[in-house]
């Protein structure tokens, strides 16, 4: 049975023939009326029931029927009602424009329905035989209709595309600066939707007494650029910029809200952080060589004026002729200070080598025990001169570690050198070296000396850097002993660290990975 609104598939039945005919040759006028409309067009009987409907029309009818299923319906029956008032009796075999009606459905392209341009076709006795609509756009603000809602959905649109396409997230606060408005780039900052935003205050948001003290002061004004510390959704703080107006009344004056944006600061303060943190270490290490160069011209003098002041004695036979006792001594004392400048250059050069990546290894398998042991008696009438007592707890089944002999053998002496150096009289220091239980070579030297804060063991591991670089300095030093030692474990893919107490003594921590161990690699390759 056909429904009301919907189509069926012939033209309705009516008494007469000649009746049944004219409707017939006016469903073919309607339909050529419509075959070049690319609108959703339809034709309606007398009765009000769809007998025509084109391609348009027919994807329209289901998005309006799930919307509002009656409009259409009655759409049709008002307008045939329209048609049949006494005042369309003078018109007769004609086709007829009726005033455009309205079918409200939200649809889902975002509009409120369709305005349908509609005409009817009266008899010879003025009654309506077909109906003819057009389904439009709702007519905008310039052609009339509901001017001011078309004209706020226009600037609403308008608005919604720019806040998706600015850089910064809008928001929006009510008098009690509860936020009643957030853009959708809030989520990209925050990794937040909106919807969870709003309804809280836009000072729990973040933290800034300039904000909190603009926001709630009596005299309300714009501000700008203030910075605010948020937290995103994993909890990690981010920094944003704010600037806001108040907004007031028309009406009355009364305070409203703010409106402003934020604008994400986070990758700029990184970058100008980096920066700053860059300049400061590159006047530091600045510092640091200036510093190097006044302590280390003592260092050179000493040996230099030896060489200078030995050599010249004996080239002018100041003593007699060569053959005296004396020119003995001071050739020696000419060897050690010409092995000591040697020394100094070679550790200025290799510290250069390892900061520029240059310094190569030359490795093989070592036996460690011999090679600790070798540092130890190099060092040891050091310590039997100031008092102080040197042991080692290295067990002989260490096995060998493939290592740069000649470079590890060079931390030993730096690090060995370096407890004796600081510790009293009456001291000890103590050399272990052993396996630990996930196959690492681990040592570690011990001393009871004088101890640094955390702050000068940052310094002393700096390259040149002096823990005390005054002239009148108690102990004497380079400053590179620890930097290089440092550089040459990090070329084996070792670490070294530093624990030390102020006073209390210090413990340097050598740890080499267990794929060095001789031992071990034999293990994992059975």
């Amino acid at each position: 049975m056909d429904q009301p609104g919907r189509p069926r598939s012939s033209p309705p039945a009516s008494p007469g023939t000649s009746r049944s005919a004219t409707v017939e040759a006016l469903l073919l006028l309607g339909l050529q009326r419509q075959s070049d409309a690319d609108e959703a067009c339809f034709l309606a009987d007398a009765e009000g029931l769809l007998i025509h409907a084109n391609a348009s029309m027919q994807a329209l009818l289901p998005l309006i029927e799930a919307s509002a299923p009656a409009a259409l319906s009655t759409l049709i029956a008002k307008a045939l009602g329209d048609a049949a008032a006494p005042a369309r009796a003078g018109d007769r075999d004609a086709w007829v424009s009726l005033e455009p009606q309205t079918i409200e459905a939200h649809l889902p392209d975002g509009t409120c329905g369709r305005t349908a341009a509609l005409a009817v076709y009266l008899d010879g006795d003025g009654r309506p035989l077909l109906l003819s609509g057009r389904l439009q756009q709702r007519p905008t603000a310039a052609a009339g209709g509901n001017a001011g809602g078309d004209r706020f959905e226009t600037m609403r649109a308008r608005f919604e595309d720019i806040v998706r396409l600015v850089s910064d997230w809008v928001w929006e606060t009510d008098r009690a600066l509860r936020l009643t408005y957030v853009s959708q780039r809030v989520g990209e900052t925050l990794g937040q939707p909106p919807r969870l935003l709003l309804g809280r205050s836009l000072l729990e948001l973040g933290t800034s007494e300039q904000l909190r003290a603009l926001l709630t002061e009596d005299w309300r004004r714009p501000f700008r650029d203030v910075e605010v510390e948020m937290r995103d959704r994993e909890g990690t703080p981010r920094l944003f910029r704010l600037s806001g107006v108040p907004v007031y009344a028309s009406d009355t004056g009364a305070f409203c809200g703010f409106r402003g944006t934020a604008h994400d600061v986070t990758r700029e303060r990184m970058r100008e952080r980096a920066i700053l943190q860059a300049k400061e270490a590159a006047e530091a290490a600045n510092r640091a060589k200036s510093e190097f160069l006044a302590a280390i011209s003592h260092e050179l003098r000493t040996p230099l004026n030896a060489v200078i002041g030995f050599s010249e004695v004996m080239m002018t036979e100041a003593f007699g002729p060569l053959g005296q006792a004396v020119y003995a001594e001071y050739a020696r004392d000419i060897h050690e200070s010409a092995e000591h400048l040697l020394e100094l250059i070679n550790d200025i050069l290799d510290v250069s080598k390892i900061e520029a990546g240059k310094l190569k290894l030359d490795e093989e398998e070592t036996d460690v025990v011999d090679l600790i042991r070798a540092a130890a008696r190099l060092v040891r009438p050091r310590a039997e001169e100031t008092g102080v007592a040197l042991c080692l707890e290295v067990g002989a089944d260490l096995p060998e570690i493939t290592l740069d002999a000649r470079a590890f053998k060079q931390v030993l002496l730096n690090l060995l050198s370096n407890a004796v150096k600081f510790t009293e009289r009456g001291g000890r220091v103590v050399l272990a070296a052993g396996i630990g239980a996930d196959g690492a070579f681990r040592l570690s030297v011990r001393d009871t000396g004088i101890g640094m804060s955390e702050a000068e063991i940052q310094v002393a591991l700096t390259p040149f850097g002096q823990v005390d670089s005054s002239l009148a300095r108690r102990f004497q030093g380079t400053g590179l002993g620890l930097p290089l030692s440092r550089g040459l474990v990090e070329l084996h893919g070792g670490s070294l660290e530093i624990a030390s107490r102020k006073p209390g003594g210090t413990c340097v921590t050598v740890r080499l990975p267990a794929w060095r161990t001789v031992a071990e690699r034999a293990v994992a390759g059975a």
